[in-house]
């Protein structure tokens, strides 16, 4: 159970120092409208590849893998 709580932390601090990263771009960005844009196609791109993962999951090995 102790690694399971390190391993949670680890990824709130890498989580908190990508959020501090960011938070400095785009103060320095002058115009955010790409920075949004790129978000957006970002989650829709990670919510595609999770359907598609989903997707050949539910439908079993392929063939090479029966082999």
């Amino acid at each position: 159970m102790r690694s399971v709580g390190t391993f949670e932390g680890l990824l709130e601090a890498f989580s908190y120092a990508a959020r501090m990263c960011n938070g400095v771009v785009s103060d320095r960005m002058t115009s955010r409208k790409a920075a949004i844009t790129l978000g957006f196609a970002a989650g829709a791109m990670a919510k595609f590849g999770t359907v598609a993962y989903m997707i050949k999951e539910r439908e079993g090995p392929s063939e090479d893998a029966r082999e």
